[in-house]
């Protein structure tokens, strides 16, 4: 993300991030195991709606929508398992900002 993204998305001129949309791509990337590469894919494919479902696919995917970045970083909560680099884990500030507790 970085200043311009901020600047659109502050404006309220993003696109991209609109809750229903960013939910969507949440729901789809924590149906299987993805990489940042595939959550993006999908975040330029989900057109916002909730179905799943082998007929309703072809209905649900589009192009230009859903954020990838705000979909990944709402689906920690409901994530079983998350993997980040080495040097996220050991700095404080970057934890904090992430919102990583290492306390149980």
């Amino acid at each position: 993300m970085n200043d311009a993204c901020n600047d659109l998305r502050n404006k309220n001129k993003c696109g991209y991030f609109k809750a229903d949309k960013i939910n969507a791509v949440k729901d789809k990337a924590l149906l299987s195991v993805m990489d940042v590469e595939e959550i993006a894919q999908v975040g330029s494919q989900v057109k916002g709606n909730n179905c799943f479902d082998s007929p309703c696919i072809a209905l649900t995917y589009s192009s230009n929508t859903g954020c990838s970045y705000y979909a990944a970083r709402r689906g920690i909560s409901d994530a079983e398992l998350i993997v980040l680099p080495y040097n996220t884990l050991l700095h404080k500030p970057t934890r904090d900002v992430m919102g990583i507790n290492l306390k149980v």
